[in-house]
């Protein structure tokens, strides 16, 4: 009797080992050699495997940003007929490309700055330019070569225009980025500065002539920016449309026949051999 329950049990444990052994895919499960990737989410999609290195590996964001002059007319058009009500305004970017290979549009500039989730940078491609932001008011003495033995003479106050004090401006581009990758790697906040600076002239505020006739002249730069101060979300890999701005003309004044639309995107970089 006690074989017969022993050769029952032995019986039993048996086919138990065997279903449990069985290939994964003939009870409709994932492969015990084969590691699954993706989890279901609450709305069932899939995200990534918690367990993935990817997740653990450091990252850093890329931000692209992209300055483009268009005719104010064609601006309007393509607004007017931009149907999206989400912030991928990647398929207006991909109209704009087609209108610059057509020649249509112009690329003013376009940059690519990275920066660790938190972190601050900043990327400059400028040239420094100096200028004279007062001038003295005190007699200049200068020099005299004439048969009255007198070495040095001081030209009247009014005439001076000797330069006492300086300041640089940066001219070209700059852009400062502050990101910062979501929860769940889906949503990127950026924080950004980006400035164009051009010098477009000088405007003369004083202009005289002393009483040998040497012509004093007393200006001031004239410089014209484009500046985007914001902060927004992005979708990782999706273009935004970030402004409108108006550009300047041949003289450096403001030209309403023209706009300069910038994108911007951005991408979650992840640091893996």
């Amino acid at each position: 009797m006690n074989k017969k329950i022993l050769l029952s049990l032995s019986f039993v444990l048996t086919i138990s080992l065997s279903l449990f052994l069985l290939p994964a895919q003939d009870k409709g499960q994932t492969p015990l050699n084969k590691k699954d990737t993706t989890t279901p989410s609450d709305n069932g999609d899939t995200e990534q495997d918690p367990f993935d290195p990817k997740i653990d590996a450091p990252k850093y964001i890329s931000v692209q940003t992209e300055f483009i002059e268009l005719p104010t007319n064609l601006v309007t058009h393509l607004l007017l007929n931009d149907r999206t009500t989400t912030s991928d305004a990647t398929p207006l970017r991909i109209t704009v490309q087609e209108l610059l290979e057509k020649g249509e549009a112009r690329m003013l500039d376009t940059n690519l700055t990275i920066a660790r989730s938190g972190d601050k940078a900043t990327s400059e491609s400028i040239e420094e330019f100096i200028y004279p932001t007062e001038y003295s008011s005190s007699p200049t003495p200068i020099p005299v070569d004439d048969n009255s033995g007198e070495k040095m003479r001081s030209i009247p106050t009014q005439y001076a225009g000797t330069p006492t004090a300086f300041e640089t401006k940066n001219l070209g581009s700059t852009i400062e980025i502050e990101p910062r990758i979501g929860e769940t790697d889906r949503i990127v906040d950026v924080r950004f500065l980006l400035q164009h600076t051009w010098h477009t002239g000088d405007t003369i505020w004083l202009e005289s002539k002393d009483e040998l006739g040497n012509i004093s002249k007393n200006s001031l730069p004239n410089f014209y920016k484009i500046i985007v101060d914001t902060s927004t979300s992005f979708i990782p890999g999706q273009h935004v449309l970030i402004s409108v701005n108006t550009p300047k003309d041949a003289e450096g004044k403001l030209d309403p026949s023209k706009k300069v639309i910038v994108f911007v995107k951005c991408k979650i970089i992840a640091v893996i051999e």
